[in-house]
């Protein structure tokens, strides 16, 4: 007697093959497209930072420049570092942020791209 497929998998090897191929492979692109999407936003969000962080950086040199003694040059430090911290810190958080709708977007991505396959 020729074993009969179940309900679960095909008995052919070619057919179990392809019975698991066609939702992983949905699945997959999903979440390419998921990673994509994040990638851009993550890059996009570091490259405006960094050319937030040069800018302020080419500010701090001419404010250097412009001091008259040692006491005002600190200032002028004191202020940059203060401010540096505290953008370092707001861009962590968004970053943060980014990453938190990413594994949400990854596991909608999986979920909806085998969905659709089954």
């Amino acid at each position: 007697m020729k074993d009969q497929p179940t309900a679960c998998a095909p008995a052919d090897p070619l057919a179990a093959w392809q019975f698991w191929q066609v939702p992983v492979f949905g699945a997959w692109m999903a979440v390419s497209q998921a990673v994509l999407k994040r990638s851009s936003e993550l890059m996009t969000e570091l490259t405006a930072f960094t050319v937030q962080r040069f800018h302020e950086d080419v500010a701090l040199q001419q404010q250097l420049a412009g001091c008259r003694d040692a006491g005002e040059m600190q200032q002028v430090w004191s202020a940059f570092a203060q401010r540096a911290v505290d953008q370092y810190g707001r861009e962590l958080a968004r970053l943060g942020e980014v990453a938190g709708r990413t594994g949400q977007d990854l596991s909608s991505a999986m979920q909806v791209g085998i969905a659709k396959q089954w």
